[in-house]
């Protein structure tokens, strides 16, 4: 008897959760993993913003880590796309690119380092052996900014099945963020995400589709191209994009020849282009 209701239980306890997360999108899924900023009790209080609130990004659950927080997202994923919750994980994933190309406060906010907030209540989710990037004092007193290394952009691009959707849609991000530049008088805080954007891309363990991010690359740097010779921010953004290619992709030399042979494509000049 104690074992058929034990399953029974565990069996009510899945069918609950999965009518839970029927509807989840990609923010409701984070906020399950313990990224605070996307959890709705934030009105109520729980998202403690740093003084210095440009310099940080996403804060998480105090007793969370950048590497504990990849885990339990992919484990997340893995089992919404599993029991057919959000198959493939197309929720999510639409979600997430239209996070990072409508909404540039909290895009920016993803490519900045997460941080946890310390308090005399939570000091023991807190190791002695926790080795942060830097710390800095909150709004409150009492409480301490524990700035990590990782951005929470760095954390879903080594989840494989997020990989992809984001990169394409951080690379196709700058040329939109080029074209605002050329009207802006220099003080939008949003200046420096090109910088964020390839800081974050850079020296990544792996890359799941190279031919789809060599195709998005190509069609930014054309887009790029096309208008350096009129904007300084735009070429700047062109040639920092030139040059953290080598750390991104290691067929470059397959994009530099291809980006040049639809330079050449358009030139005008009756030749196939062909070599």
């Amino acid at each position: 008897n104690g074992i058929t209701t034990s399953r029974a239980t565990q069996a009510q306890d899945l069918k609950r959760r999965q009518i839970q997360q029927a509807s989840w999108g990609f923010k409701e899924a984070l906020a399950e993993c313990g990224v605070v900023e996307f959890a709705s009790e934030n009105t109520n209080g729980n998202n403690v913003a740093p003084k210095s609130i440009t310099v940080v990004g996403c804060q998480i659950d105090a007793s969370s880590t950048p590497s504990a927080l990849r885990s339990s997202i992919t484990a997340l994923l893995e089992e919404m796309s599993k029991n057919g919750i959000d198959p493939k994980n197309e929720r999510v994933l639409a979600d997430l690119a239209d996070i990072i190309s409508t909404n540039d406060e909290m895009a920016r906010k993803m490519l900045l380092p997460l941080y946890r907030v310390r308090t005399s209540d939570n000091q023991n989710c807190f190791s002695q052996f926790t080795q942060p990037e830097e710390t800095m004092d909150g709004d409150d007193d009492d409480n301490e900014i524990i700035v990590e290394s990782s951005s929470l952009v760095k954390i879903l691009l080594r989840v494989d099945v997020l990989q992809s959707t984001l990169l394409t849609a951080l690379v196709q991000k700058l040329p939109e963020l080029a074209a605002s530049e050329d009207n802006d008088d220099g003080s939008s805080i949003n200046n420096d995400v090109p910088r964020l954007i390839f800081s974050n891309i850079r020296w990544l363990d792996h890359i799941v589709d190279t031919s789809a991010l060599t195709m998005t690359f190509v069609e930014c740097l054309t887009v790029l191209a096309s208008s350096s010779s009129s904007c300084e921010k735009t070429r700047q953004i062109l040639l920092d994009a030139i040059s953290t290619l080598p750390d991104i992709l290691n067929d470059y030399n397959a994009l530099v020849v291809s980006n040049n042979d639809d330079d050449d494509d358009d030139g005008g000049n009756g030749e196939d282009g062909q070599s």
